[in-house]
């Protein structure tokens, strides 16, 4: 509130003079409103449990605010935190640190911690991982082909969405099978999205997917072959995950496939 200003009035010349109060005129913020934020904070370490915390922060808060506030409560640095949204298993939102973020109660809110460049002495590079089944659920058990029905069938490794007896039946189903097999994207996304970090030197593929196991684990029942952690041989692939997967398309059409259950968003 502002106070009323000194008047005088000179009553000879009838000229007006002010004088203002200093106070007058400075800023007095209002109190923010404040409320208690639900987030569940993910160490930096993959093999360590989530922890569910509530953070009190104001209504208006921006990212990097929220994040001071989980740092603080975790004893976590600020700019090693990423905030994420989640919805039906994917990443709803990645929230940027200057922006508002407006977090409602029934929000499901991730908080990861990545390294510290500074502590690495080198890039750390991060992903952001969902996951996905590598085919679906409520697919027949029976031959595209010939349609026998049998529990030890065959999947075509492009599109993991068509089953068959053995290579015969593949490579006769072919023809028709092959407009479907180039433009399936098919998705069922399970399990949490998660961000892991490495620093540049470790990023090997052996280091990569034993992160994103040790991870995957807290929210779905995970089969991985074991990788091979040799420093000598860093990019050997895994052994295949099923014998029953390991049917090739004809050698015209064939292509690179990917053999992890995971899709990876590199930043």
């Amino acid at each position: 509130m502002r106070r009323p200003a000194d008047k005088v009035v000179e009553l000879e010349s009838e000229n007006v003079s002010i004088t203002f109060d200093p106070f007058a005129y400075l800023p007095v913020p209002f109190p923010k409103v404040k409320t208690e934020t639900n987030v569940t904070f993910w160490p930096v370490d993959p093999y360590l449990p989530p922890v569910k915390l509530s953070v009190e922060c104001a209504v208006n808060a921006t990212t990097s605010e929220v994040l001071a506030a989980v740092g603080k409560a975790m004893q976590a640095s600020p700019k090693t935190l990423r905030m994420i949204d989640v919805f039906n298993h994917k990443m709803y939102r990645v929230y940027e640190p200057s922006e508002v973020c407006n977090i409602q109660p029934k929000d499901v809110t991730y908080v990861f911690q990545v390294h510290d460049s500074s502590e690495t002495n080198e890039e750390v590079l991060e992903f952001y991982v969902v996951q996905r089944l590598l085919f679906r659920k409520s697919i027949g058990g029976f031959c595209n082909n010939c349609l026998t029905q049998s529990t030890r069938l065959l999947a075509c490794e492009r599109c993991y969405d068509a089953f068959y007896c053995g290579k015969d039946c593949q490579r006769e189903s072919w023809p028709d099978h092959k407009e479907m097999c180039s433009r399936s994207g098919y998705h069922e996304f399970v399990g949490e999205p998660f961000v892991i970090s490495v620093p540049k030197s470790k990023a090997t593929y052996a280091r990569l997917v034993q992160l994103m196991e040790a991870r995957c684990r807290y929210s779905v029942n995970v089969f991985q072959p074991p990788v091979p952690t040799d420093q000598d041989t860093p990019y050997a692939l895994p052994t295949p995950p099923l014998s029953s997967l390991a049917v090739n398309v004809p050698e015209e059409e064939h292509h690179s496939k990917e053999k992890l259950d995971t899709s990876l968003m590199v930043s």
